[in-house]
């Protein structure tokens, strides 16, 4: 609350709290300050009853509270500013655009290990070097002595010591007890100093590597290249508008060939954590440079270290999905976005931001290129570059001698299918694994069957917690929901009336690989899904199985569909797919175009030749007809006239507040105060918002939660933006006294 008087001070200090809570917070200089205390240090503030971590935003000279009311700060936890300011500014644009409480965005950019108050940058460590005796010392007198020596030459090498993680470097085992015996000798002397955490993982990086040449480039990849380095040392967003195996990640290399030379950094960003090791190696390959990954997988500890490094300046090549765009780099020279199309960029819990659209605003605040990568661009981008936004730049050709595959429709109307295979896909199958190919089977849905139904009465096995059918999941003898992984066991009997006629209808990866090796007995069939390859190093085991002709079928989802280089891949096949055809999420066509151009890519990407074969029994499909029959770009401007003339995006900005109850009516109370407040306090002039709703969530009910949301709509993104500021801070403080949980998702990509 605010005084009637305002403080002046010296100093005032604003937080940003570790609390879901919007706004910031003033607080006075620490009691003992032996430091200065500088915005994007980490500091512990008293909050309320508790003690929290905050971020210092500012340094100001008065505040809207008496001087008498303001803490002082608990205790500074840095003794250098962690969080420069280009990663400041980033966080409170996001924090901003998104409208997600700062002090939680500030808590997300930094590695989690940061987020704990005992955490220390710096560890103290055993070293050892020459005494005054030792450096006069004339080492032939240890010629009877080969290990003392050899332990006594190391130092030699080195005169300003040796920590114990260095030695243990160059002498595996055995050398503790001869380090003793130079030390009892006078030779050396023992010290403990303190090193940054990161110092020992930096050095294993900084081992020189043979790094293999650079590739030709087609006519192609030559033009891209060169419109990149045109483009350099400026902010300039480029669309890499690039078919299926095309040499997308050739062009990037040589571009940030340029830029280390120049002495740049880079931060290469991808959509999903199973694309980084094979695109870290490739990495490894061409450059002697720390290149680092940031991702979920990583332990605390390996997070932290890799994420100190790239703000050191030390990592000079950052490769990670979507928080990596928060990553500090002082010399960050370009952003390179691979797969910018992918939905996995946009967060969908918590603070919803987009990490693409984050790495062009970074991007523009730093004067630095954007190199932003696809095969199937999203209509947000194609329609930036028909604005004038974005330049794009075409790779129409496969990279070496490969050909674009050829694609057909297998129309199934009629026709007998083997769980999800028709007699006919047999046959192709059979045919590719006779000439020692590979083959991919694309079914966009784990599990074994996705219902389970009494042939008796027709009762089917649900969710008790949301408003969904459950999975039977073989391998792990549980049905199982996809929405909130609650698990129950197989029903032996049908739970209405008491039937043991129990039939399970529908086909997922676990079926499909069944059926695969019921009908090629001989085959070896890989299934690569969530399910199979949740151990750490599972998904590349199985990559290198594939890569070293371990496999014949490989079935999975579309974990399988993004930038996967299988050269003896020759036929994909793409089943249930008709599904989608006719789903209510206006974006759905295009993800769906997305997803079958994808797979498709995977075949024919070598000197041999490629097909694909999509099952389905509705072959005249408009929009087989407009993807297949005429590519993607006219694809893409059907419907981008269709979201057009129905003011979607990228026509149109959107907002979904969303709200959760125990029971329904407590979202319709909500909405209806909530309502009831704009109507009264913020006049909506011109219909420049639309608000739909509130209505119930496709899924109404989630782990025993009811849903429900509400839509808005506009043409003006600022005016929308100017809405929000005020409306969304209402919305916090009405939500403090509903019984409801609830968030607000700018830029949706899922209205469920």
């Amino acid at each position: 609350m605010s005084s009637m008087h305002k403080s002046v001070t010296d100093t005032i200090y604003e937080i940003a709290v570790n609390a879901p809570l919007y706004g910031t917070f003033d607080y006075l200089a620490p009691d003992t300050q032996t430091m200065a205390v500088l915005p994007g240090m980490r500091v512990a503030v008293s909050f309320g009853r508790s003690r929290r971590m905050g971020i210092v935003v500012s340094i100001k000279h008065h505040s809207e509270l008496d001087n008498q009311r303001l803490k002082a700060i608990s205790k500074t936890l840095d003794q250098e500013i962690l969080l420069p300011p280009e990663i400041m500014q980033l966080a409170i644009w996001a924090s901003s655009y998104y409208h997600y409480p700062l002090g939680e965005v500030l808590m997300q950019v930094l590695p989690s290990a940061l987020r704990q108050m005992e955490t220390r940058l710096e560890s103290v460590h055993q070293f050892w070097k020459l005494s005054p005796y030792g450096v006069t010392y004339n080492a032939a007198n240890l010629t009877a002595s080969p290990r003392q020596l050899q332990i006594f030459n190391h130092f030699q090498k080195f005169p300003d010591g040796l920590s114990q993680f260095q030695l243990a470097e160059k002498e595996k085992t055995g050398w503790q007890p001869i380090v003793k015996k130079l030390i009892d000798k006078g030779l050396l002397v023992a010290e403990e100093k303190s090193i940054p955490c990161w110092e020992s993982a930096y050095e294993k990086l900084c081992r020189p590597r043979q790094v293999e040449q650079a590739l030709a480039l087609n006519n192609d990849q030559a033009d891209a290249l060169t419109a990149l380095r045109q483009n350099a040392g400026k902010f300039h967003p480029i669309l890499l508008y690039g078919i299926t195996g095309s040499g997308k990640t050739e062009v990037y290399l040589q571009f940030i060939a340029d830029l280390l030379a120049a002495k740049r950094q880079v931060l290469v960003l991808v959509p999903e954590i199973n694309l980084t090791p094979q695109l870290h190696e490739r990495f490894l390959k061409r450059f002697n440079v720390p290149v680092v990954v940031m991702h979920s997988s990583l332990s605390m500890s390996e997070k932290m270290h890799y994420w100190l490094m790239a703000a050191k300046g030390l990592a000079k090549i950052v490769i990670g999905t979507r928080s990596a765009v928060f990553t500090p780099m002082p010399d960050l020279g370009a952003i390179i976005v691979d797969e910018e199309h992918d939905t996995s960029f946009k967060q969908q819990e918590g603070f919803r931001y987009h990490a693409r659209d984050a790495a062009v605003y970074r991007a523009h605040q730093c004067g630095i290129p954007i190199i932003m990568g696809s095969a199937t661009p999203s209509f947000e981008s194609l329609l930036n570059v028909r604005q004038k936004k974005y330049h794009c730049v075409f790779l129409r050709q496969r990279a070496g001698h490969a050909v674009s595959p050829r694609v057909e429709l297998l129309d199934v109307r009629g026709k007998l299918i083997d769980f999800g295979i028709s007699h006919d896909l047999k046959a192709r199958i059979a045919l590719e694994l006779e000439k020692n190919n590979q083959v991919i089977v694309f079914q966009n849905r784990r599990g074994y069957s996705p219902i389970t139904y009494c042939h008796q009465c027709g009762w089917i096995a649900r969710c008790a917690a949301c408003d969904a059918n459950l999975t039977l999941h073989q391998g792990a003898n549980v049905m199982l929901c996809h929405h909130c992984d609650s698990r129950t066991p197989i029903p032996q009997h049908c739970q209405s009336c008491q039937s043991e006629q129990l039939a399970f209808l529908g086909a997922g990866t676990q079926r499909i690989e069944t059926s695969l090796m019921d009908l090629f007995p001989g085959a070896r069939v890989l299934r690569i899904d969530k399910d199979s390859t949740r151990n750490k190093s599972a998904f590349q085991d199985v990559l290198q199985k594939v890569h070293n002709g371990e496999a014949d079928i490989l079935v999975g989802t579309q974990m399988l569909s993004k930038g996967h280089h299988f050269p003896d891949v020759t036929l994909v096949v793409i089943l249930d797919v008709d599904q989608a055809l006719f789903s209510s999420d206006f974006r759905n066509m295009e993800k769906l175009a997305q997803l079958i151009i994808q797979v498709a890519g995977r075949a024919g990407r070598s000197d041999k030749k490629g097909e694909v074969v999509i099952q389905t029994h509705y072959p005249e499909h408009e929009f087989f007809s407009r993807l297949l029959g005429e590519g993607y770009d006219a694809f893409a401007d059907e419907y981008l006239l269709q979201r057009q003339q129905m003011y979607l995006p990228p026509y149109a900005y959107m907002v979904l507040l969303r709200c959760e109850a125990k029971y329904a009516y407590l979202n319709e109370r909500f909405f209806e105060q909530a309502l009831a407040i704009v109507h009264q306090q913020f006049p909506l002039q011109d219909q420049r918002i639309i608000i739909s709703g509130p209505v119930a969530a496709p899924m109404q009910r989630k782990a025993g939660w009811f849903r429900s949301q509400l839509l808005l709509q506009s043409g003006e993104r600022q005016y929308l933006q100017h809405f929000l500021k005020w409306w969304v801070p209402v919305v916090a403080d009405l939500a403090g006294k509903h019984p409801v949980k609830w968030n607000i998702d700018v830029d949706p990509l899922d209205l469920s």
